[in-house]
This record gives C-alpha cells, structure tokens and sequence, in this order.
C-alpha cells in the first residue's frame, strides 16, 4: 500500500496559521513530497478520497519542539509503511505489520504547535516568558492557548474532511502534547463543544508518555541526573545556563512554560497536576508509557483503579520515544487495536 503526504496551512482565528502534514491512503492533485519542513497549501479533500476510518491529529512535544523533530518520522516509518516496502510478516506474539496498522486510520495530520517548526509566530515581549495567566483570556503560548489552538485544529480537520464518510477524530498527544490534550479534556473545552457543536468534539484520545502530574515528573528528571556520571551531569548544567539566554522563540516558549530547567520547574506548567482530575474522563482513552520513560510510570498504574477506568500500556523496557527500538511494534499494535474498538463501537476491550 503507497501512501501520500500533502503540506496545508491551518488558519488561526488570530490571523496566524500552522503549518500541517497529511499522510492519506489515496494521492492527491498536489502533493509537496516527503521534504521535511516543507511549507505549502492545497485543496481539501474530496469525498473520493477516503473511506470510513479514523482520523489521528497528532500533537507534537516540547514545549518549543516541532512534529518532525518530535514525532513525525518515528511514525511516518514505523505506523505508516511509508516508502511501501515489503511488510514485514507479524512477529510471534501477533504484534502487526504496519499495513494492519493503517486498517482503522484513514488519514493522520501532524501539526507544528504556534512558535514552532513552520508555524512561525510572534516574538513574545520582553518579560512576557516569566509572566504566568492570570486572566480567562489566553497569553500567547500558555498552556490555554495551547489548548485553545487544538480546538481550531480539529475544527479545522472536521472542516477539511465534511461531506466524506470519514467521521471519528482521535487525537494522539506525545509528552508536551498529552497535557495538551488531557487539559483540553479536562478543562471543559471539549464538553463545551459536545453540548454546543460537534465541530471541535473528538471520539477518543491516546495519551503517550506525559507526565501526570510536574512535581513528581520534576523529581524523576533529577533522579535521572543524579544517577548520571559527574561530568555528565556538569555538561547538563552548563546546557541549562545556555539555554536559558537562547533568545529563540522556540526557547521562550519552552522557559515561559518549564523554566530553566525540568529538574525544577518554575514556569507555568508548575504545580500542573491531572491525576487527581482524570475521573472526569468521559469519552474512551489510551494511556501508553513505558518502564524506562523518563516520567513516573507508576502513577499509570493507578488509573487502573479508577471508577471508569481508561485502557493502560506500560511497555517493559519502554523508553519516552516509544516509536522507536523494540517496543515499537507492541506501541502500534496497542494504537491499532484501541482505534479498531472506536471504530467498530465496541463495549469491551481486553488489556493489550
């Protein structure tokens, strides 16, 4: 199975636009290539295009990352069967080959979040990364601009995709990403859309490798450190100090929301804490992380215990990229069997 990219610009209600990538099952009249970076705009699709499927809006990590440095390649290669090379037959353990992975996804959009990649944005002000929100409006590059920027995104999506059978939207958010995702869950942005418009309301959600809660993922990062050689450790801090004068976008971004450093977190993403709010879950998820992840992966462990429980992955051996390295075909096929139950309506699922 050959399939296709095509580059478009997101349009944002504040005159900026993000740039996407769209990889479909069906080529278009324009396609831009495989060059990473690439910016350009095309037509939407056309109901000749798809077939009834899932549609996965990936949200990049960070902050201040971009979709190709982030996600974009590991699964492009890996969920993807890219360059349709020959599928590699499905392991003894029944994990699946990556054409059994694009059965329940129709098309998957990577975006670059405002400020990152091609979505260039403003500068913020001098100051302004120290300046935490303190009003309902969002500060540009919050957590709630974030969060309200996703909303567009899907709008956008639903948008790009009326009049085609495909109708379910499942939003992948990756470390950065998830708490994007779970704050727009969480924070009343998607039940507000439920009740008003379906239009930026999505069916399911896959939350890989985010922290749960910063203090505890702050702890685990200087658990890591501190575990590391002494001239390793001097070579991070040294790093820290540089960054912390990089004047690049990108680095404002990053220090308005974590501060200096992960080991402490002093931005705005202090003191953010989603486990206590995850009960309030009301529309299927997947949680994936892994054993050797650079957050807590125990706290994944207590979701089991919750009233309504989400599905749960913990990857032996799993590290932070999960679309990486042996653990790889056991993340997808955990993704292909979640999506196959939101498309098929299932009630229950076993634990992958």
């Amino acid at each position: 199975m050959r399939l296709h990219s095509n580059d478009f610009r997101i349009p944002l209600e504040h005159g900026h636009s993000l740039f996407a990538r769209e990889v479909t099952k069906t080529p278009r009249d324009s396609v831009s290539g495989d060059t990473p970076g690439a910016c350009s705009s095309s037509s939407p699709l056309s109901s000749e295009d798809v077939q009834p499927a899932v549609i996965v809006i990936v949200v990049h990590g960070g902050p201040g990352l971009n979709s190709h440095e982030e996600s974009y390649d590991g699964i492009k290669n890996l969920l993807l069967d890219w360059n349709d090379k020959t599928k590699p037959p499905a392991s003894s353990d029944g994990t699946a080959t990556s054409g059994e992975y694009f059965k329940w996804i129709n098309a998957i959009v990577f975006y670059d979040q405002l400020g990152c990649g091609c979505s260039e944005g403003p500068p913020l002000p001098p100051g302004e990364e120290d300046k935490a929100e303190t009003t309902e409006t969002p500060g540009l590059y919050s957590l709630s601009y974030y969060v309200l920027e996703l909303q567009q995104v899907i709008q956008s999506i639903r948008l790009r995709y009326e009049g085609t059978p495909t109708k379910r939207i499942c939003v992948l958010g990756h470390s950065w990403g998830g708490q994007v995702v779970l704050e727009y869950l969480l924070g009343g942005r998607h039940q507000a859309s439920k009740d008003s418009s379906s239009s930026s309301s999505i069916d399911c959600a896959i939350i890989s490798n985010t922290p749960l809660n910063e203090a505890t993922y702050a702890q685990r990062q200087q658990e890591i450190r501190n575990a590391l050689p002494n001239d390793v450790r001097a070579f991070l801090e040294q790093d820290d100090q540089q960054q912390a004068s990089n004047d690049s976008v990108p680095s404002k971004i990053y220090h308005k929301l974590i501060g200096q450093s992960e080991t402490d977190i002093t931005g705005e993403m202090a003191g953010w804490d989603a486990l206590q709010r995850l009960p309030e879950l009301s529309l299927p998820c997947l949680f994936i992380t892994g054993t050797n992840d650079t957050i807590q992966y125990k706290e994944y462990e207590q979701l089991c215990g919750l009233p309504n429980p989400p599905q749960v992955l913990i990857l032996e051996g799993g590290e932070h990229g999960p679309f990486y390295g042996a653990t790889a075909p056991h993340y997808f096929r955990a993704i292909q069997r979640f999506l196959e139950h939101v498309s098929t309506g299932g009630s229950a699922l076993e634990a992958p």
